[in-house]
């Protein structure tokens, strides 16, 4: 990870966690998929099958700008390795003792169809543990 990029996310990651609070993942009954976020924080990396290597890419591809093709035009690309060093800290401090990985990301969209809507979305959070029964 870029030292400085990742001090800093870590500090403001680390804030918003201690505010709103860590969800305990132990108790969950698999491991997890990202969606859109990650997916686009990862996909460029060529890393959304495997997303857990995020943290390891980071160093390197983030050493020089010329890891960024097109980076003075597009803004995706500005924001590249930012957003991947956010995920990282994220995600590391999200899954740090749950026995749990980020196993892949999808996007929700892909070529105009829909892979995952509300209502996917609401089946697995409820049947992940996460809202009451009734």
């Amino acid at each position: 990870m870029v030292p400085s990029l990742g001090a800093g996310h870590d500090a403001i990651v680390g804030d918003r966690l201690t505010e709103a609070g860590i969800p305990d993942l132990r108790h969950a009954r698999g491991d997890f998929v990202g969606i859109d976020g990650v997916f686009y924080a990862t996909e460029p990396w060529g890393i959304n099958e495997a997303p857990e290597r995020l943290a390891d890419l980071l160093p390197e591809r983030c050493s020089s700008a010329t890891n960024f093709p097109q980076i003075d035009e597009r803004e995706r690309v500005q924001t590249r390795a930012a957003n991947a060093t956010y995920l990282s800290v994220l995600l590391t401090r999200l899954f740090a003792g749950s026995g749990h990985r980020l196993v892949r990301a999808v996007p929700t969209r892909r070529d105009g169809e829909t892979l995952l809507t509300w209502t996917r979305g609401y089946l697995i959070r409820r049947y992940s543990g996460k809202l009451a029964d009734g």
